[in-house]
């Protein structure tokens, strides 16, 4: 059975055959940390912000921030990347050695990848994800970066909640200046 709420929303009710109740139902758009994924909680998620501006010309940091293949070579903790091709809705697979659980294997799928602009990908195992948009400006590119995590699995959750914040502040941290430096002597 149907029980209605605002025109938009919908939601099935398990009560007996002819119940009929109107009650306000929760969105994104009255609390953005509510969790439209069908446990009717909260989600925990950490986000981390930086912008930075990148005195190399936008196809040079492009180079380096579109091509997954090429992290190792910049992208902090990042030790391999395995894949034929990086293109959206794909996936790869990257070896990261991280300070408190050592080695890990991230499954990556790449969400959307917009050429010279933007490249998104998830974990599809602990919903880590990392996001990268660049924009031109003059011969220098303006880079706004996203790390984070939507926690999969219980035990995400809780490393989530625990150090997850400040383990992608830092890690984001390290990564725009080793971009920034990579990008520099890229563009020399």
């Amino acid at each position: 059975m149907i029980v209605s709420g605002p025109p938009s929303l919908a939601v099935r009710s398990q009560a007996a055959p002819g119940y009929h109740a109107t009650w306000p139902v929760p969105t994104a758009a009255d609390d953005p940390g509510y969790s439209a994924d069908g446990t009717g909680g909260r989600r925990l998620m950490s986000e981390v912000h930086e912008q930075t501006l990148i005195e190399a010309p936008v196809a040079t940091v492009w180079a380096l921030v579109g091509d997954p293949s090429r992290y190792p070579e910049w992208l902090p903790r990042v030790l391999e990347v395995q894949g034929e091709t990086f293109e959206e809705g794909l996936e790869f697979m990257q070896v990261s050695h991280h300070p408190v659980i050592g080695g890990d294997e991230i499954h990556f799928l790449i969400d959307r990848k917009d050429d010279l602009r933007e490249i998104r990908m998830h974990c599809l195992i602990s919903g880590m994800f990392v996001h990268w948009q660049l924009t031109e400006a003059r011969d220098a590119t303006f880079v706004n970066a996203v790390f984070g995590m939507e926690p999969i699995r219980p035990r995400d959750r809780l490393v989530d909640l625990t150090v997850g914040r400040r383990f992608f502040r830092g890690w984001l941290a390290e990564a725009v200046e080793s971009l920034k430096s990579s990008a520099s002597r890229v563009s020399a």
